[in-house]
């Protein structure tokens, strides 16, 4: 078998553990017997060289929104007891998880396919940026036109 190295690790709706050690759902039930710790990944990527981490929640219960854990206690009914313990680099929220799980999807492909959103691509992976002259082709080809035609 090939050794796979994985870059970033993603949570969409999953419990995360708590600061009493448990898993809850957002009416404060216990999920810990049905639930397995993939926290522990979260946790070790923080110490592993190039893997971050992405928590995608719509309650403050879910793994790697322990960033806004304070927030949750402070907001969300139940938030005390909820509120994941675990952190990620980047946290999500959205009024429903999967939805803000489809948008980062969405916002991937289009950064991989459409050439106007590419440059962004680039820009992020600090790859070679556009030349002037491919940015206007770039444009022509891409933006709303008439085509012009004279009498």
């Amino acid at each position: 078998p090939v050794n796979i190295r994985y870059d970033h690790l993603v949570a969409i709706e999953r419990s995360g553990r708590a600061e009493d050690g448990n898993y809850y759902n957002m009416r404060g039930v216990n999920l810990k017997h049905l639930v397995d710790p993939i926290d522990d990944l979260f946790i070790a990527a923080k110490d592993i060289a190039g893997i971050t981490t992405t928590g995608i929640g719509d309650g403050g219960n879910e793994l790697g929104m322990g960033n806004l854990k304070e927030k949750v206690k402070a907001l969300m009914p139940n938030g005390s007891l909820i509120a994941c313990d675990v952190s990620a680099d980047y946290a999500v929220t959205a009024g429903v998880s999967n939805w803000g799980g489809y948008a980062i999807a969405c916002g991937l492909y289009l950064l991989n396919t459409c050439p106007s959103h590419r440059r962004y691509l680039a820009k992020g992976l600090r790859s070679q940026t556009m030349t002037e002259q491919e940015q206007l082709k770039d444009w022509a080809a891409n933006l709303p036109s008439v085509k012009k035609v004279t009498l």
